[in-house]
């Protein structure tokens, strides 16, 4: 799997590093625009959604670890009106190592 070194979001480029990762379940990335949550969505068909995290929900984070990230990743993929709301697939493109 090629490594993520960096994203795009609104026309503009960050850095992007992994703090952690879940095999086929979420990937944390630090941005310079802040943290970026993958999460792996589906059963038949996998796809994933990505969130930039609110600076509430990085506190927590800080706070609670990764108690509170699988909250947040749970909530993702079940409450379809939150997940629609934040996503950034359609606004977020990666950047890979060569």
């Amino acid at each position: 799997m090629a490594r993520v070194t960096g994203v795009l979001l609104g026309g503009r480029k960050a850095e992007a590093h992994e703090i952690l990762r879940s095999e086929w379940d979420y990937i944390l990335y630090q941005t310079d625009f802040g943290l970026v949550l993958s999460t792996l969505c589906g059963s038949v068909a996998l796809y994933d959604i990505c969130i930039l995290l609110t600076d509430g929900e990085t506190s927590r984070w800080h706070n609670e670890g990764e108690i509170f990230l699988k909250d947040l990743v749970k909530r993702v993929r079940e409450d379809h009106v939150f997940a629609a709301e934040r996503k950034l697939t359609d606004r977020l493109g990666w950047i890979y190592a060569d």
